[in-house]
């Protein structure tokens, strides 16, 4: 799942520069070819890490 999720951060990253909003679940279900649950998953993630702070010291 990590790779997915990295992933998933890479086209966000893309979509957002592209058209300033998140990327959505069914854009990164065709992107990556997983199922609809997965893409939920992966985009409630992608949008959890968006949302933390950076934390302190780059760790």
């Amino acid at each position: 799942m990590d790779d997915l999720f990295h992933q998933a951060r890479l086209e966000n990253a893309q979509h957002w520069a592209e058209h300033r909003r998140p990327i959505s679940a069914e854009t990164l279900r065709r992107k990556l070819h997983v199922g609809a649950a997965r893409s939920r998953v992966l985009a409630a993630a992608v949008r959890l890490d968006d949302a933390l702070p950076a934390s302190p010291g780059g760790l």
